[in-house]
């Protein structure tokens, strides 16, 4: 308790100490530079064992490439004091909410209808984590490492991943028993972890959620009662929960995209049938690290010719609403395009920037790839991960058999309120102090021009005009009313070429305005990255516009390749098939690779009809993700590059 109030790093505050063990502890912390809580694990050089240090070192590496919302988020890693006071440090974010384990001491049990949503809502993390090439393995799934928040969105808080191995049993060592088993899948006990290792300890942790039973004790009853009985659930769903827990490899989900369709059909979602194909990738990618995803949330790509002719109309309405509300705000530069999605339609300078549409609760970002459409593809419009595949917010295409936006899962909702109107604030009231930062440090350039702001606010889904005024690195923003907003900021650092081209800065950041409160805000700006093989993205496309990557076709063995961002750099590349006749939804990741080197070749095989691929790349650097590659057409601009692959 007398630590209580210390910092560590001289930015991490203790609020409370979360769990201890041999060697490490695990703290509730404030981060002084935005008042956000994060958890920090400290592991003491001293007390650990050289190969502890190793793994702990490993784990950060790990955690710094993820990128999912079902996941922490890697905030920083450092190492602090001498000697035997020497200790190494990972802070990753705080998910608020109550663990599986705590609802169960609460009396709480999950309903079968729970227990489905559950499932549904956290194999897609599984899948993101088993994308890795070798897959990474969480191993260590329970009740109490499932946090469920305050929207019902579950997140494994347990960050102890293994990369994949085939279980090679012994012919000496036992086999497993209950109380083994329900720990953990048997192939673990018997020389390996596979990504059906996880399937195996999430069934056990969703029935100890159901049952409130010891895995073990469950475990016994059920070698001498039905399942169905045990967990008192229909047919259907006992039989999932079985396959999920058969001992032998052979009969069990071998992969989470399986079991991710054998739960759509439980819930009644028509999903679109799994055609992974894995490439022949030429050169040997790099064991259990990810890219980042990309820098914002992404929305669908495409709506209809009758939604988006109804939402145009909408638009037209809500923008002149805005303007007589807000005619003592400063306008913003319109030339600067709606930011971070993978697809941004051009706008005359008079026009007002249209607004991305997305169903009430979309499914996670890694089984969507969105962009806005632009003109010329019509209604054939409409996107995270790490290596998998990578952005807050993004990412993330962890699953190949993904389920259509209008038929996730949304959290359970309260009864229907009609939404308070949100206080009214003085237009030239500071909501928002804030910095640009580069590479984690103060971003100061004197020959830079100024940059270009552009906010959205998060709830309407549209641009927002606040004031702003900006000086060596440092902005304040006023006259925006209490609610959810995103940024972007951009500077034409390379007054050569045209604005968000490559040599530019980009940077995005989401805030939420509180009366009375102003925000503190930092903002990390990426370099946009020059793609040179095999387009440039230095100059509009040829054939950028031409829908469903049908006007870029390569050959199977596809080189790509891009300048530098300086010593030290990382490259995280990710290829995904994107089903165009439905609204760009991912179809599934192909490859997912990080490398110091400036290329890469992959073997690809022919895209399906209505298919094409999606090639994404960003750059790294001390666990700061410092470039971001877009493209540009005659139409807009995206944040990747479509292409197709004819057949042989």
């Amino acid at each position: 308790m007398g630590e209580m109030g210390r910092l560590i790093g001289g930015r991490y505050r203790i609020d409370r100490e979360l769990d201890s063990g041999a060697g490490t502890r695990s703290l509730l912390v404030t981060d002084l530079r935005n008042g956000r809580p994060c958890v920090l694990r400290e592991l003491s050089v001293a007390a650990a064992s050289p190969a502890a240090a190793r793994r702990f070192e490993t784990q950060a590496a790990i955690l710094a490439r993820l990128d999912h919302p079902g996941l922490p988020r890697f905030v920083d890693a450092f190492s602090e004091g001498e000697g035997d006071a020497a200790v190494r440090v990972v802070v990753t974010s705080y998910h608020p909410g109550e663990s599986l384990e705590r609802l169960v001491a609460k009396g709480r049990a999950l309903t079968e209808s729970q227990a489905l949503t559950l499932l549904r809502r956290i194999v897609p993390v599984l899948a993101y984590l088993h994308a890795f090439e070798p897959p990474l393995v969480h191993r260590a799934i329970g009740a109490a490492g499932i946090v469920l928040g305050p929207d019902g969105r579950p997140c494994l808080t347990d960050l102890d991943y293994a990369v994949a191995e085939e279980a090679a049993p012994s012919a000496e060592q036992a086999p497993p028993g209950p109380d083994e088993l329900a720990l953990a899948a048997p192939e673990v006990f018997m020389g390996g972890a596979v990504p059906a290792s996880d399937i195996y300890a999430l069934a056990l942790a969703v029935c100890r959620g159901m049952t409130a039973k010891d895995p073990a004790v469950l475990l016994r009853e059920v070698a001498r009662v039905p399942l169905r009985s045990a967990l008192g659930v229909s047919e259907a769903f006992a039989a999932v929960i079985g396959r999920m827990l058969d001992t032998s490899l052979e009969r069990r989900y071998a992969d989470a995209r399986t079991l991710e369709a054998d739960l759509a059909k439980l819930a009644g979602v028509r999903m679109t049938p799994e055609r992974q194909r894995v490439p022949r990738v030429v050169e040997a990618p790099r064991a259990a690290e990810a890219p980042r995803a990309a820098e914002a949330p992404r929305t669908p790509r495409g709506v209809r010719p009758l939604v988006l002719a109804g939402v145009a109309l909408v638009l037209f309405a809500l923008a002149a609403v805005v303007l007589r509300q807000r005619s003592r705000q400063t306008p913003p530069d319109t030339s600067l395009l709606v930011p971070h999605t993978p697809r941004e339609l051009a706008v005359a300078p008079t026009a007002v920037p249209p607004a991305p549409t997305a169903p009430a609760s979309a499914p996670p970002l890694d089984q969507v790839a969105p962009s806005a459409s632009s003109a010329a593809q019509g209604s054939a419009a409409g996107l995270p991960v790490p290596v998998p595949a990578p952005g807050p917010e993004a990412a993330t295409a962890g699953t190949a058999a993904a389920v259509p936006a209008e038929s996730s899962l949304p959290p359970p909702q309260p009864a229907a309120t009609p939404p308070a109107a949100a206080p009214a604030l003085d237009a030239g009231a500071v909501v928002a102090h804030g910095r640009l930062l580069f590479e984690g440090k103060a971003f100061v350039n004197t020959t830079a021009p100024p940059p270009q702001f552009w906010f959205r606010d998060e709830g309407l889904k549209t641009p927002a005009k606040p004031q702003v005024e900006y000086a060596a690195g440092v902005f304040t923003i006023r006259g925006l009313a209490p609610g959810r907003y995103a940024m972007s900021v951009r500077i034409d650092l390379a007054p050569g070429n045209p604005k968000t081209f490559p040599g530019d800065l980009t940077g995005w950041e989401e805030f939420t305005v509180e009366a009375g409160r102003p925000t503190e805000l930092e903002v990390s700006l990426r370099t946009v990255m020059h793609l040179v093989q095999p387009v440039d993205n230095g100059v509009v496309i040829s054939g950028w516009d031409i829908p469903c990557g049908a006007g870029n076709a390569h050959p199977g063995k596809v080189v790509f390749s891009w300048e530098p961002l300086g010593s030290g750099a990382r490259y995280d590349v990710s290829v995904d098939r994107l089903a165009c006749s439905r609204g760009f939804v991912a179809a599934g990741r192909v490859f997912a690779h990080s490398t110091a080197e400036t290329w890469v070749r992959i073997d690809l095989p022919p895209n399906e009809a209505a298919e094409c691929y999606s090639f994404k790349l960003t750059a790294n650097r001390d666990g700061r993700t410092v470039g971001i590659m877009n493209t540009h057409g005659k139409t807009g601009i995206g944040w990747d590059y479509r292409f197709t692959v004819a057949g042989r």
